[in-house]
């Protein structure tokens, strides 16, 4: 692999943080001219975290950077990880064989920190208030891999390495605090874990959701291996894999919320490049948002609830709109297609779906930095989708016995069952780019009468899909925004007519003329700057009124 360059390390680095969030599906709340980053772990809700643009600071942990720095902070990604995944797999422009540095850095010993007297605090939290079976903790108490510091009685959790000795450590606070810290110096390839007899591993994202499984699970727990990563981050799982042959059925038990989905979907297809076979590979889901929370269920506490994915589930439900559309045989556009297509053959999909892909760009518009799809637009890439799947179904068509009906329905199941949000991460430009694109390799496929036609109708379907789901995710966004500024201009206007009460009282001993003066002069200037407040905020509605519009556009394609 090659090294990047300063250019895409710069690039990687300035990328928005809230539109990379966004895609995620994490949830942000507008405060002024930032946003604030609302998150959940086994400790509860935080709201620490503020963004602009691409810096971000953690006002709890005293903590912050650019783009990159956040992803390796919160998601526990390498510093390649993070531009990898920014830049979302662009290539490397350094061959690493051409640069040459001889420095190798000096290797740095992890330093534990020093042990409390006792261990009181640790079980109290652990077992009274995690609800974590006391023989559990014991058994890890006893080898090392939990004790408690002496400082302030934080609980550590210590990862060992092949010859036993620590590599890796984790403190949480005892006290209710929402406080973790991973230690400095520590090796990110191991992890607090527990290595069994037998062929599985359970991979977990804490040491806490590891133990509440083996409260949960304790049946012959010992034979089976155990790791926490520490966050989402895959090396500690790799390195563990590599040094264990013996393992070949992986158990991904991570949390059951939009980056746990994305994490899973990740994880898999390293371990698939690594030769672990897809049924081998399992993703265990727990029925609250982490096995904790389903400790504290079952002890009567209420628990976080798993969060689905929102960019996944909108992709779900428009998959099922495009069976509808299809099999509305009442519908205008449907006539028209199935009956041309009867006529002319594929060739009239195929030049249709380039008359619609030719004029995309033309129904882009910028509204807050960001460029949407006008209704227009939205309708024009779902014609472009289903066109695409009514060509290949046409081509399937040829060679298979069943309804034409059937294949669109099995082609966008295979297409929901393919889809994966952690690389559908791009804006509606470069999306468009690629249909461009993708529509070339059609065309071409389709003059030379090549087998790859299918593949390329079938990516052009699913960019297309991926496109519409996009701007659907960006309009909700915008429209939140302008509920947030209107509500917070309507409460401007109630602090501006509230200090024009005041100053009207402290001017009362002023004559009456000029008191009236002051008055009209004041009020007036209020009246004006409201009613260009007023004027922003229908202006924003104007340029973006598709967002108020109803109905779907899947059933508006002219």
């Amino acid at each position: 692999m090659g090294l990047y360059s300063k250019e895409q390390i710069d690039k990687a680095a300035g990328m928005d943080v809230v539109g990379y969030l966004s895609h995620r599906g994490e949830r942000l709340v507008k405060v002024g001219n930032e946003y604030k980053l609302i998150y959940r772990d086994a400790q509860g809700e935080h709201d620490s975290i503020f963004i602009r643009e691409s810096k971000w600071y953690d006002h709890k942990n005293q903590i912050g950077g650019n783009t990159i720095t956040f992803l390796q902070y919160f998601y526990d990604m390498t510093f390649l990880e993070a531009v990898d995944d920014l830049l979302n797999g662009e290539t490397p422009t350094i061959d690493n064989k051409q640069y040459k540095n001889d420095f190798v850095p000096p290797k740095k010993e992890l330093k534990l920190l020093p042990k409390g007297k006792d261990t009181k605090k640790v079980f109290d939290y652990l077992v009274k208030q995690r609800f974590l079976s006391s023989e559990i903790v014991l058994y890890f108490v006893s080898r090392g891999l939990i004790y408690q510091e002496s400082r302030y009685g934080n609980v550590v959790f210590v990862g060992l390495d092949e010859h036993g000795e620590p590599k890796s450590a984790c403190q949480k606070s005892t006290n209710n605090y929402h406080f973790k810290n991973t230690l400095e110096d520590s090796d990110k390839k191991y992890g607090f874990h527990h290595k069994g007899t037998n062929d599985r591993l359970f991979v977990f994202e804490s040491a806490v959701d590891l133990l509440s499984y083996l409260t949960l699970y304790p049946k012959d727990w010992g034979e089976n291996s155990y790791l926490a990563l520490d966050g989402l981050g895959a090396k500690a799982m790799i390195h563990f894999l590599d040094s264990c042959s013996n393992v070949d059925e992986v158990h991904i038990c991570i949390d059951y919320d939009a980056a746990g989905i994305e994490t899973f979907d990740k994880f898999k297809d390293m371990l698939i490049e690594k030769n672990y076979s897809a049924d081998k590979i399992v993703r265990e889901y727990p029925i609250c948002k982490d096995w904790n929370e389903v400790l504290k269920a079952n002890n009567g506490e209420t628990p976080i609830l798993p969060e689905l994915h929102p960019r996944l589930e909108l992709f779900k439900k428009q998959i099922q709109n495009f069976n509808r559309l299809n099999s509305d045989t009442e519908n205008g556009y449907i006539k028209w297609k199935v009956q041309e297509t009867k006529e002319l053959g594929v060739e009239f999909l195929i030049k249709q779906m380039n008359r619609e892909t030719d004029m995309l760009s033309e129904h882009l518009i910028v509204s807050k930095n960001k460029k949407y799809l006008t209704k227009q637009g939205e309708a024009k890439a779902v014609k472009i989708a289903d066109l695409a799947l009514s060509a290949l179904c046409e081509l399937k068509a040829k060679e298979q016995v069943l309804p034409k009906e059937t294949l669109y329905s099995e082609t966008l199941n295979e297409l929901k069952k393919e889809y994966k949000p952690y690389q559908d991460k791009h804006g509606n430009v470069r999306r468009i780019d690629d249909l461009k694109k993708e529509m070339n390799l059609v065309n071409k496929a389709f003059k030379n009468q090549d087998t790859s036609l299918f593949l390329c109708l079938k990516d052009m379907a699913s960019t297309s899909v991926r496109l519409y789901v996009n701007n659907l995710l960006l309009r909700q966004e915008l429209e939140k925004n302008i509920e947030v500024q209107k509500g917070n201009n309507m409460q401007k206007n109630d602090m501006q007519e509230g200090n024009i009460q005041k100053i009207n009282m402290q001017k009362s001993n002023i004559q009456e003329q000029s008191i009236g003066g002051q008055n009209i002069n004041i009020q007036g200037n209020n009246i004006q700057k409201s009613g260009t407040q007023e004027n922003d905020i229908q202006k924003n509605k104007e340029e973006t009124a598709y967002v108020y519009e109803e109905g779907e556009p899947i059933c508006q394609i002219s």
